[in-house]
């Protein structure tokens, strides 16, 4: 239980935080409350912690150091690629625009 466990307490309500962040700035709705906490998490691991002198929690799950140039912005403007065979025509269009949430 949580609240016998002050620490997993307040990482949980760190997690909670960070993702009402990530929804408020994306103008995204409730709805997309699991991809936003799922990301707050994923975030969470790449960043640094004293208790752990200052290891990534990720290089210590993984044995490496991650790769950050993969992070993107919550909520953004994606272009979803379509297969050449999905298109029903040579001149279609080759993308749809979609939001990037995870």
């Amino acid at each position: 239980m949580p609240s016998h466990n002050g620490y997993a307490e307040r990482a949980n309500h760190t997690i909670l935080e960070k993702a009402q962040c990530l929804l408020n700035s994306s103008n995204l709705p409730r709805s997309y409350w699991a991809e936003a906490i799922n990301t707050a998490t994923f975030i969470s691991n790449f960043l640094q912690t004293p208790s752990r002198n200052n290891v990534l929690p990720h290089a210590i799950w993984m044995k490496k150091t991650p790769n950050l140039q993969s992070l993107r912005v919550f909520g953004c403007r994606a272009i979803i690629h379509c297969l050449n065979k999905e298109r029903s025509w040579k001149l279609d269009q080759t993308g749809q625009l979609g939001i990037l949430v995870g």
